[in-house]
């Protein structure tokens, strides 16, 4: 698994934080207020910060310790867990709203990915991802 890091407190590059920040605002203009959130892939839990005010329930997913512990710490109170997207380690359709940005691409293999995430998706609710490529 590659890990990629995007920390938009401290991003030197404009673009990419700018990007980011893109996706970020085309999915909380689409989330319903009191949903029950699973982000995958929080990162260092910059957008974590920005949707707890929106949520219901919010959980997030890391695979990398250390970035799990800045997510943690981010967003004191905010359940987030260090797991691996191919094994997440919930029962079936939990969260009414999957968020999974820039994640499968690092996966390695990604449909085990995609599989979990339809696992964990109630059928009536909403997912979105997105990748690079």
């Amino acid at each position: 698994m590659i890990l990629e890091r995007v920390d938009l407190d401290h991003c030197p590059d404009l673009l990419r934080a700018a990007l980011h920040r893109r996706r970020y605002d085309f999915v909380l203009e689409r989330l319903p207020a009191g949903q029950d959130v699973l982000e995958i892939g929080t990162g260092p839990g910059a957008f974590a910060r920005q949707l707890l005010p929106k949520c219901g329930s919010y959980t997030g997913v890391e695979y990398d310790p250390g970035t799990c512990v800045q997510a943690r710490e981010k967003n004191p109170g905010a359940e987030i867990i260090e797991a691996d997207a191919r094994k997440l380690p919930f029962e079936e359709s939990r969260f009414s709203f999957i968020l999974c940005l820039e994640v499968l691409e690092h996966l390695g293999d990604w449909q085990a990915g995609v599989r979990n995430i339809h696992r964990e998706r109630n059928a009536i609710r909403s997912c979105h991802c997105a990748r690079w490529w």
